[in-house]
């Protein structure tokens, strides 16, 4: 898996993006949004590179994610939570293309299993 910031370049940015994700890593990424939407956890880290981690944390509203490189952290409700699990659903067949999980905060968190986008 990739985690990789994009502070600038398009629209989009600043952007998180997860890529080059395997099935096993779409299926752990997914338990963690399912665990964290239904309270089994209230944080978990979603992605660590040496460049950056990625930290999700259940919260009582949405944050999103603030620019705060190296380390961020998605604070969304548990509710969002069961959104973005289902968002992660398509790609444990098919891992082409990319999806939104999260524009909520300064950064937006884009998933992209094959790198598309």
């Amino acid at each position: 898996m990739k985690l990789s910031f994009f502070p600038d370049g398009c629209e989009d940015c600043p952007l998180l993006m997860l890529s080059d994700l395997t099935g096993e890593e779409l299926g752990t990424l997914q338990q963690i949004a399912g665990d964290l939407a239904c309270g089994r956890r209230d944080s978990a880290t979603l992605g660590q590179t040496s460049e950056c981690t990625l930290v999700a944390r259940a919260a009582d509203r949405d944050v999103g994610i603030g620019v705060t490189p190296p380390r961020f952290e998605c604070s969304l409700r548990r509710i969002m939570w069961w959104n973005i699990e289902g968002l992660i659903e398509p790609f444990l067949t098919d891992r082409t293309g990319y999806q939104w999980l999260d524009r909520s905060g300064d950064v937006v968190l884009l998933l992209s299993p094959g790198g598309e986008w």
